[in-house]
């Protein structure tokens, strides 16, 4: 992904090694839910930046957490719950796929 979208960074699972092998175990905090956030303001610490001025979409419940942590939050073809807490939350929400 981050090739095919010319990214510079990303933040993604820490997979533990051993022996050169993966181990199938994972290291320090996972990207998913608060984990998310923490460390997005990990790396933007390392940046001396901010989410001031930030976007985020989502269309997982698990992003809930990220999309409450940034300035702007798009709901993107969202589950149930993030659905229902978009619609408290008042974020906008799109629908990009067709509906039968």
């Amino acid at each position: 992904m981050v090739s095919f979208r010319s990214a510079s960074t990303y933040l993604a699972i820490k997979l533990a090694v051993k022996n050169q092998q993966y181990t199938g175990e994972v290291q320090g905090i996972l990207t998913y839910q608060q984990g998310k956030v923490l460390r997005l303001q990990e790396w933007l610490h390392g940046q001396n930046e901010t989410l001031l001025g930030s976007y985020g979409y989502s269309d997982s419940s698990n992003d809930i957490p990220l999309l409450s942590a940034v300035c702007l939050a798009y709901v993107v073809n969202p589950d149930q719950r993030l659905k229902q807490y978009a619609n408290q939350q008042g974020w906008e929400m799109v629908c990009w796929k067709n509906v039968k």
